[in-house]
């Protein structure tokens, strides 16, 4: 299991393995926070990700973890699409499906370091 805990820039966690011991050097990636070199996020099959995509209608939105700083401003502009996590970067919030594709659009364009992208039907980048 992972350190629950916060760290400051640019530290490193290292990874664990299933018995719970930490991996030593060379054993696989490293987990890092902060914004530089990013922020990587572990997905349900343990794979490092540092993107979380989600389809919503004719819509894909793609939102770039390495990129996010957290200003918040999508989730002003649509709080049932997004939210913070625990790190203070943005991830989808449950139900996001509901949300029209117009406020998803418009929440996109309001993030002001283009973490959010957002491809249409026919995977045409339309935002940023």
């Amino acid at each position: 299991m992972r350190a629950a805990r916060r760290f400051g820039p640019a530290q490193t966690v290292p990874t664990t393995t299933d018995e719970g011991d930490a991996a030593g050097p060379g054993s696989g990636p490293v987990r890092t926070r902060g914004r530089w070199p990013g922020h990587a996020v572990w997905g349900e099959t343990g794979v490092l990700r540092e993107t979380d995509k989600q389809t919503v209608g004719e819509l894909t939105v793609t939102i770039d973890r390495l990129i996010c700083v957290g200003f918040g401003d999508c989730i002003e502009v649509s709080p049932e699409a997004f939210e913070l996590d625990d790190e203070g970067i943005v991830v989808f919030r449950p139900g996001v499906e509901g949300v029209s594709p117009e406020e998803l659009i418009e929440a996109c364009e309001s993030c002001p370091v283009d973490a959010l992208t957002v491809f249409d039907a026919r995977g045409i980048q339309i935002v940023p």
